[in-house]
């Protein structure tokens, strides 16, 4: 579902735990992973070489170029985002931990 009214950003459950927040950019999406713990959050981005990475188990990609920068498109099924959803290709970005007060 859309966040918000004023732009294309999506968030999608995944289970109860984990939520993708999926960026719009240039008419493309950007994934983020939330994932809620007891009395934590982890953000995990999906990152990848442009030049090196491949993903043979996504059938349906597309390459994109903007300013030099050649971009790899991937519209995975839910079978081929299980094997892509693995901290190869989400990494830890930030992670936080809610502190008691004493």
């Amino acid at each position: 579902s859309k966040i918000n009214k004023d732009n294309n950003t999506k968030k999608e459950a995944i289970n109860y735990t984990h939520y993708m927040i999926n960026y719009s950019e240039n008419g493309n999406y950007l994934p983020t992973m939330l994932e809620f713990s007891a009395g934590g959050l982890t953000i995990r981005e999906f990152e990848y070489d442009p030049v090196s990475s491949t993903f043979p188990f996504i059938s349906e990609q597309s390459k994109l170029k903007i300013a030099n920068q050649q971009l790899t498109i991937l519209s995975p099924t839910f079978q081929e985002f299980q094997e892509l959803n693995t901290p190869v290709h989400f990494k830890n970005h930030d992670s936080f931990v809610k502190h008691q007060l004493e």
